[in-house]
């Protein structure tokens, strides 16, 4: 009989406890859903730890590695707090530099609950404080994005799966990348073919500078593109003189496949362009003239359609330039070494029959990649038409349109 009196006594001490500490977690605004589901696809693979794409590099990962995939498994833990999902989804739905990211760095204390952001990754045991210094001492512009499917992710009952780009991530060439759920199990997500449902991804900012200010021009016209769609109608007319001197020229439209050149995981593609053109007399290897250098956000749900972006450029002026000036385009990565450019092209003189050549020089960074060229010739139509636009073609991935006026 006493040792049923004690079963008892236990049964309810433990109950007691229990009800208690749930009270207690509930208070300090950490309360654990229960019913959470995890958002997955065909091309998100729960795996083994034998499996994961981490166990055949763990032994050579570099620091970096080691601590940003600690950073996305405790990030992966805390969304089992209610808490933490709403605050993701409300933080990135901001859009601070055009995407739906949120930079690390700004928000580690904000307070959820009771404790700072950075206090509730630490609960998990796989980072610690030390561990995040050191991170953020290697990558300042640690980010959290999610980078497609931001509107279908319901952060009241779902918890989405939590990746990295590590050292190795190249862009188009990385088959897999390793994700977590909430409670730690992994996965193997597709890094080329896109999900059809939201994932958490940790990587770097490409739209900050080193002050964590948004970059310029990232931000223009931000919320107010307008996709064209393409219609079947008589092909547009050209006449020429297609421009007249002392002309303001702007870039219409773009025309990009994104997937192309932003994979998945970076979310929007980062555009850069330059212009170029030499004095009208200048001889061959005629030092470089920008007349405008400019990023725009081209979205993955605008690839393969025209998008108005209307950034005036530059004035044609010929009694200073020639008839003609280079476009060129590429897509902003952010990092890795300065390389040098050096581009040669003929230019036409401003009676538009003799032409010049000259090099243009520039820098990029190692990780940029170059879209292309294209050498613009003030009078002539553009090669290309359709029944909204006479435009440029670089290559099967990109095309432009530009437009003149007073």
């Amino acid at each position: 009989m006493k040792r049923k009196l004690f079963a008892v006594a236990m049964l309810c001490a433990l109950s007691f406890y229990s009800c208690n500490t749930e009270n207690l977690i509930v208070e300090n605004g950490e309360s654990a859903d229960a019913n959470l589901t995890i958002p997955t696809d065909s091309k998100i693979v729960s795996v083994s730890d034998e499996n994961a794409r981490v166990a055949l590099h763990v032994t050579n990962e570099v620091k970096e590695d080691l601590l940003i995939r600690k950073f996305a498994l405790s990030l992966a833990k805390s969304l089992n707090k209610k808490e933490v999902r709403s605050y993701l989804k409300t933080e990135a739905s901001k859009q601070f530099d055009g995407d739906y990211d949120i930079l690390f760095s700004n928000q580690k204390a904000t307070i959820l609950g009771k404790k700072a952001f950075q206090d509730i990754l630490f609960a998990s045991g796989d980072l610690n404080f030390s561990d995040l210094e050191d991170l953020i001492k290697i990558s300042p512009k640690l980010n959290i994005a999610i980078p497609i499917n931001f509107e279908k992710w319901n952060s009241d009952s779902q918890a989405p799966v939590v990746t990295y780009l590590g050292s190795d991530y190249e862009e188009n060439v990385t088959k897999t990348l390793l994700g977590f759920d909430y409670n730690g199990h992994k996965y193997n997500i597709d890094a080329i073919e896109e999900p059809n449902v939201p994932v958490i991804v940790i990587g770097m900012n490409e739209r900050v500078d080193d002050d964590y200010n948004v970059r310029k021009g990232f931000l223009q016209n931000f919320g107010a593109d307008i996709v064209i769609k393409a219609v079947n109608a008589k092909t547009m007319a050209c006449t020429t003189p297609f421009r007249t001197n002392r002309t303001w020229e702007r870039l219409h439209q773009v025309n990009m496949n994104v997937k192309a050149y932003e994979g998945w995981a970076k979310g929007k593609a980062e555009l850069k362009f330059k212009c170029f053109a030499p004095t009208s007399s200048s001889p061959a290897g005629f030092t470089s003239n920008f007349y405008s250098t400019d990023e725009i956000n081209v979205y993955r749900d605008q690839s393969n359609e025209w998008i108005n972006r209307e950034f005036a450029m530059f004035l044609w002026d010929n009694s200073t330039y020639t008839g003609s000036v280079m476009f060129y385009f590429y897509e902003y990565e952010g990092n890795g070494k300065s390389v040098e450019i050096t581009v040669g092209d003929s230019y036409k003189q401003k009676d538009g029959e003799n032409t010049i050549t000259a090099q243009a020089k520039f820098t990029i960074q190692k990780a940029d990649k170059e879209i292309g060229r294209f050498v613009v010739d003030q009078l002539a139509c553009p090669p290309y038409s359709d029944a909204d636009r006479s435009y440029y073609r670089i290559n099967t991935n990109f095309a432009f349109a530009t437009k003149s006026f007073n």
